[in-house]
C-alpha cells in the first residue's frame, strides 16, 4: 500500500514537471492539404523552418507570452503560391491544425483552442454581409464595370455595412466576456475608441490574464500609428520649410537641395525594392517630358543598396536628378515624416512644401496638371 502511494506521489511529481516544463511553450500539430514537407513559422522578426511529411507536422514553440503567428510554406514565401495560416499562439497550450491553405482550414485543440474556433465562427458570420460586398466588388471590376460606378456603390455602402459589423462583433464580446478566446476579437475594428470600448467589454480576469498584451497590442500599435501619420502630417504640410540635405548623386558627387531654390522641385522618394514607386516610372517620365523645364524632380532612393540604386536607375532610363540615401541613415526620412513609399513631396521656388502625395496616386498628376497646365 505504501508503494503505491509513493508511486502515485512520484507520478504527481512527473506530471507536475512536466506541466511546468511545457508552460512555456505552444505544441502545434498540422494535417495540411496540398502542403510539403517544410513550413516556416514566423514570429516577430524570429522565422524556424519545420520539417514534416505530407502536410504533417508536429513541433513546439517556445513562448513566454501569447505571440501572434504566422506559418506559411516555401512557395508563399517566394510567391508562387499563397499557403499560409494565422495562429494566436497560446503558451501550455496544443493547436491542432487542419484543412486546406488558405481559407479552407480550421484550428482546434485544447479547451482555448475550442473556444478560440467557435468565437471565430461567430465572428467570420458577423463580417460575412461586409466581405460578400468587397468580394463582390472586386469580382465586378474584374468582369470590366467601370470604376466610377464601383467607387460609387463602395462609398455608398462601405461605412454602413463596416458600422453593422463591428455592432455584432462588439456584441459577441459582451456576450463572452469571460472568454479568453474573445479578447482576440479587439483588433476587429477600425479605431482607437472601438477597441479600447470592446477591451472594456472583457471581465477583469481576461484584461489581467494571459490575453492582455495581445488585446492591448492593436490599441497600442493604432495609437503609434496615428500619432506618426499626424507627426508626418506637421513635417509635409503646405508652407513647412523643406529641410535641407546633401547626398552623393549617381557620380558619387555631393549633391545639395537648396542649390535648386527658385525652381519647383519634386522630391520622390522611392527604393528598387517597391513595386509601386517602379509600377509609376513610366507616368512620371510623361510628365518629366510634358511639363519639361517647368520643375525639376530629384529621386531620393532609401533602404537600398548603392548597387540596386543604380541598376534601378539605368534599368527604368530615369532622365532626372538621383541622389542616394545609405540604408543606416534614417535622419533624413524622419525630418520629411516618411511612412510609405513611394512619396512624393512638392517644393516650391522658395524652398517651402507646396504638397504631399503618399501612394502612386493619380492626384499627384492631376495636380501637376493644376500647377503647371494653365
Amino acid at each position: 500500500m505504501k508503494k503505491m502511494i509513493l508511486g502515485a506521489f512520484a507520478a504527481l511529481i512527473l506530471m507536475a514537471a512536466c506541466t511546468s516544463e511545457n508552460k512555456n511553450e505552444l505544441r502545434v500539430k498540422c494535417n495540411l492539404e496540398g502542403v510539403g514537407d517544410t513550413l516556416i513559422v514566423s514570429i516577430g522578426d524570429q522565422d524556424t523552418t519545420i520539417t514534416g511529411e505530407a502536410g504533417k507536422f508536429d513541433f513546439t514553440l517556445p513562448l513566454s507570452q501569447v505571440e501572434r503567428v504566422v506559418a506559411y510554406t516555401p512557395g508563399t514565401n517566394r510567391m508562387e503560391e499563397q499557403n499560409f495560416f494565422f495562429l494566436t499562439a497560446v503558451p501550455g497550450e496544443t493547436a491542432e491544425v487542419s484543412g486546406q491553405l488558405p481559407d479552407n482550414y480550421k484550428i482546434n485543440g485544447s479547451r482555448f483552442y475550442e473556444n478560440l474556433s467557435l468565437i471565430e465562427s461567430e465572428a467570420k458570420e458577423a463580417k460575412k454581409e461586409f466581405d460578400d460586398f468587397i468580394a463582390d466588388l472586386i469580382s465586378r471590376r474584374d468582369a470590366g464595370e467601370s470604376e466610377d460606378s464601383l467607387n460609387a456603390l463602395y462609398e455608398s455602402k462601405y461605412e454602413v455595412l463596416q458600422k453593422a459589423t463591428e455592432d455584432k462583433i462588439m456584441d459577441i464580446i459582451k456576450s463572452n466576456s469571460k472568454n479568453e478566446a474573445a479578447a482576440t476579437l479587439v483588433a476587429s475594428f477600425s479605431d482607437v475608441e472601438s477597441m479600447r470600448k470592446a477591451f472594456d467589454l472583457l471581465s477583469d480576469e481576461v484584461k489581467n490574464g494571459r490575453m492582455k498584451d495581445i488585446a492591448l497590442k492593436p490599441i497600442n500599435e493604432l495609437e503609434a500609428s496615428e500619432q506618426r501619420e499626424k507627426e508626418s502630417a506637421a513635417k509635409q504640410a503646405p508652407g513647412v520649410e523643406a529641410p535641407d540635405f546633401t547626398l552623393n548623386d549617381i557620380n558619387g558627387n555631393p549633391f545639395t537641395l537648396s542649390s535648386l531654390r527658385g525652381k519647383y522641385v519634386i522630391l520622390d522618394f522611392w527604393g528598387s525594392w517597391c513595386g509601386w514607386c517602379i509600377k509609376g516610372f513610366p507616368e512620371m517620365k510623361q510628365y518629366y517630358q510634358k511639363y519639361k523645364g517647368k520643375f525639376e524632380i530629384l529621386g531620393v532612393d532609401c533602404s537600398d543598396t548603392e548597387e540596386a540604386w543604380k541598376k534601378a536607375v539605368s534599368e527604368n532610363q530615369l532622365p532626372w536628378l538621383h541622389v542616394f540615401n545609405p540604408q543606416d541613415n534614417k535622419n533624413l526620412q524622419e525630418s520629411y515624416g516618411i511612412t510609405g513609399y513611394p512619396t512624393k513631396i512638392i517644393v516650391g521656388p522658395d524652398g517651402k512644401i507646396v504638397k504631399t502625395i503618399v501612394g502612386e496616386d493619380p492626384k499627384f498628376y492631376e495636380f501637376l496638371d493644376e500647377l503647371f497646365g494653365k
